[in-house]
């Protein structure tokens, strides 16, 4: 593997990503190489998966093609030419990590993002492991054809056996094979040769669970076993589950049994009936690149500018599952190509779509069947579980594989507390002194119940019935504290709060401890300035986005208006009734207020609650 490649919702994401890789790299936890590189996404707006790929993939030649030797005076290929994008990309192994979301599902890591999120396990380092560090082991072991970029996206962790592919297991370099092109079928013993032009990585799931996502419809006649790399005949998106069983439905000999520690992969109905669910990864070849990139940066008569330039003006949304996996399905003709696409709820115009079509049609597609652990840190609800199963599964930090001999040790209280890790809590408040407080929880836990990571002094019990439906408890970065949790609850950088004997935390029911300013409020008599800090209350299941009517917003778990009747308030206590009134004529969405006067208690009785001020951000 030659370069790591992270996208970024904005510049400041963009800016404490390349921090905190430059500060793994400059405590030897990190290579040197693979390089480590970071673009955004345009200020002006989001431009989806695909136009994500097309800016960072471009903006990756564009930067480190000159380090490659000068082309023949005779090759004609220019500087910006698909023939110098297909040279470039023909001599490199890289991983396009889709990382530019803003975590509005989990509002605690919004800072660091969800690829930077901490995991519960034991390690040798003084950095906490985050989901970075599981997610690189997989493609630090992975056999590498020389010209392939893979693409993964950063809040899944998905695990397999990387023998199944061919080449034997991986080295820190990854190098296991320099097929650049398709050819080849069959099982996956054929390796590297048998991916084609673009490979899609599934794993078996129920139908029911198929139906959510993305499905690979495979001719799997040429291979009967439970691993594969095979032909693609369609590629289908959140179809029904009657489709799935027509079009979709794997043979028996390629079905699981029983579940991978999260999710639905188990058995469904009768027949135990399954199919290959994608799991966000796609291997592309040099060849597939180059197709891609020069398709961006042609312009036509027909659609106008290129579609990077419109893409680098926010001007153009692009899917990379939608629009782009689908123009490589086999045989399947424009005109059908672009019907898809405008049920699918495409966004590229007519003109667009037919020369992406033209451009990638003929292009090898595969899907590699793999059994595979597939972890979601996507929400709220999610992360606890995930972080759970990483410890239950036994996954590891890259860096612990890549030296056995290296023992895992918790690391030390100092660093543990305020941690080097520029984090939404971490960073938020100065190291305690290390002779005041108890020691460390740097990992504690009871799968069945709740997680303690990185916190001193915490006495946290589990009352809810936590061991059904993965309902989870996290305490992270927080600091004498002691809580009753109630189950799926995630609690993050609480700092010596003043609460009455055991504090309650309702069932589903989030606290997340912010330091807004330092120094800024009074403390004590002579303790001299303190910090000015708010703890942000909600729910698992809340709104976390806008919405146009207020009876769609969810706030601690119920809906604003029943939440607010309950503690005699009013809608109109929060919003003026101008914004009120733009809401109820359709004219607008649920604004944001930062910081609103709105009290929340966060106990079912009021005897004994605490009231906590909350930052009422409707995003």
């Amino acid at each position: 593997m030659d370069y790591v490649v992270l996208t970024a919702a904005t510049p400041e994401q963009a800016s404490n990503y390349r921090a905190l890789i430059a500060a793994r790299v400059s405590a030897g936890l990190y290579p040197r190489a693979p390089a480590f590189r970071v673009y955004c996404d345009p200020v002006g707006g989001r431009v989806g998966s695909g136009g994500g790929t097309l800016l960072a993939l471009h903006a990756l030649f564009r930067d480190e093609a000159h380090a490659q030797p000068e082309p023949s005076a005779n090759d004609g290929a220019e500087h910006d030419s698909p023939m110098a994008i297909r040279r470039f990309f023909a001599s490199q192994r890289v991983l396009l990590i889709h990382a530019g979301g803003e975590s509005r599902r989990l509002p605690c890591y919004v800072p660091e993002g969800k690829l930077f999120a901490p995991l519960a396990i034991s390690s040798a380092s003084t950095f906490t492991p985050v989901v970075l560090d599981v997610l690189l082991s997989l493609y630090l072991d992975y056999p590498w054809r020389r010209g392939e970029t893979i693409m993964a996206s950063g809040d899944v962790i998905v695990t397999f056996d990387t023998r199944l592919l061919g080449g034997g297991g991986g080295d820190n370099g990854g190098n296991h094979g320099d097929n650049n092109g398709g050819g080849g079928d069959g099982d996956g013993v054929k390796g590297a040769c048998a991916r084609g032009d673009l490979c899609g990585f599934g794993t078996a799931t129920t139908l029911s669970q198929g139906s959510r996502h993305g499905v690979f419809a495979c001719d799997a006649s040429e291979s009967a076993t439970a691993s594969a790399v095979l032909p693609v005949l369609d590629f289908l998106q959140k179809a029904s589950e009657e489709e799935l069983r027509r079009k979709a439905l794997l043979p028996r000999a390629q079905r699981r049994d029983g579940s991978d520690g999260q999710g639905d992969h188990g058995d469904s109905g009768s027949d135990g009936e399954q199919c290959a669910v994608d799991t966000g990864i796609f291997s592309m070849s040099s060849e597939f690149v180059s197709a891609l990139l020069a398709w961006a940066i042609s312009p036509s008569e027909a659609a106008g500018p290129c579609a990077l330039d419109q893409v680098r003006k926010a001007e153009l949304y692009c899917d990379y599952y939608l629009e782009i996996v689908t123009a490589c399905i086999p045989g399947l003709g424009v005109d059908e190509y672009i019907g898809r696409m405008v049920n699918g709820g495409s966004k590229l115009s007519r003109a667009h779509l037919q020369s992406l079509h033209a451009a990638l049609e003929n292009l090898v597609f595969r899907a590699a069947y793999l059994p595979a652990t597939f972890l979601h840190f996507g929400s709220l609800s999610e992360f606890p579980a995930a972080v759970a199963a990483v410890q239950s599964l036994k996954l590891r930090p890259f860096y612990e594989l890549a030296n056995r001999d290296h023992q895992a040790i918790a690391p030390a209280p100092s660093s543990a507390c305020a941690s080097a890790i520029p984090s939404s809590t971490a960073a938020s408040a100065p190291a305690p002194a290390a002779a005041s407080l108890p020691p460390v929880d740097a990992v504690s836990a009871e799968p069945s119940s709740r997680l303690v990571l990185n916190s001193c002094g915490c006495a946290c019990d589990a009352t809810g019935d936590t061991r059904s439906g993965g309902q989870i408890a996290m305490v992270e970065m927080c600091e004498l504290s002691q809580l009753e949790l109630g189950g799926a609850n995630l609690v993050t950088g609480l700092r010596r709060m003043a609460l009455s004997g055991r504090f309650r935390v309702p069932a589903r029911i989030c606290l997340d401890g912010r330091v807004l300013s330092r120094g800024r409020r009074a403390g004590p008599p002579g303790s001299g300035s303190a910090d000015e800090s708010t703890v942000l209350v909600y729910g698992c299941a809340d709104s976390f986005k806008k919405s146009k009517q207020l009876a769609d917003v969810i706030f601690c778990g119920q809906p604003i208006e029943q939440w607010l009747a309950e503690r005699s308030l009013k809608a109109s206590d929060i919003w003026s009734e101008s914004q009120l009134s733009a809401l109820a004529n359709g004219q607008g969405e649920t604004p944001r207020l930062r910081r609103s006067a709105l009290q929340c208690i966060c106990s079912t009785r009021r005897a004994g609650s605490a009231i906590c001020p909350v930052d009422f951000n409707l995003l």
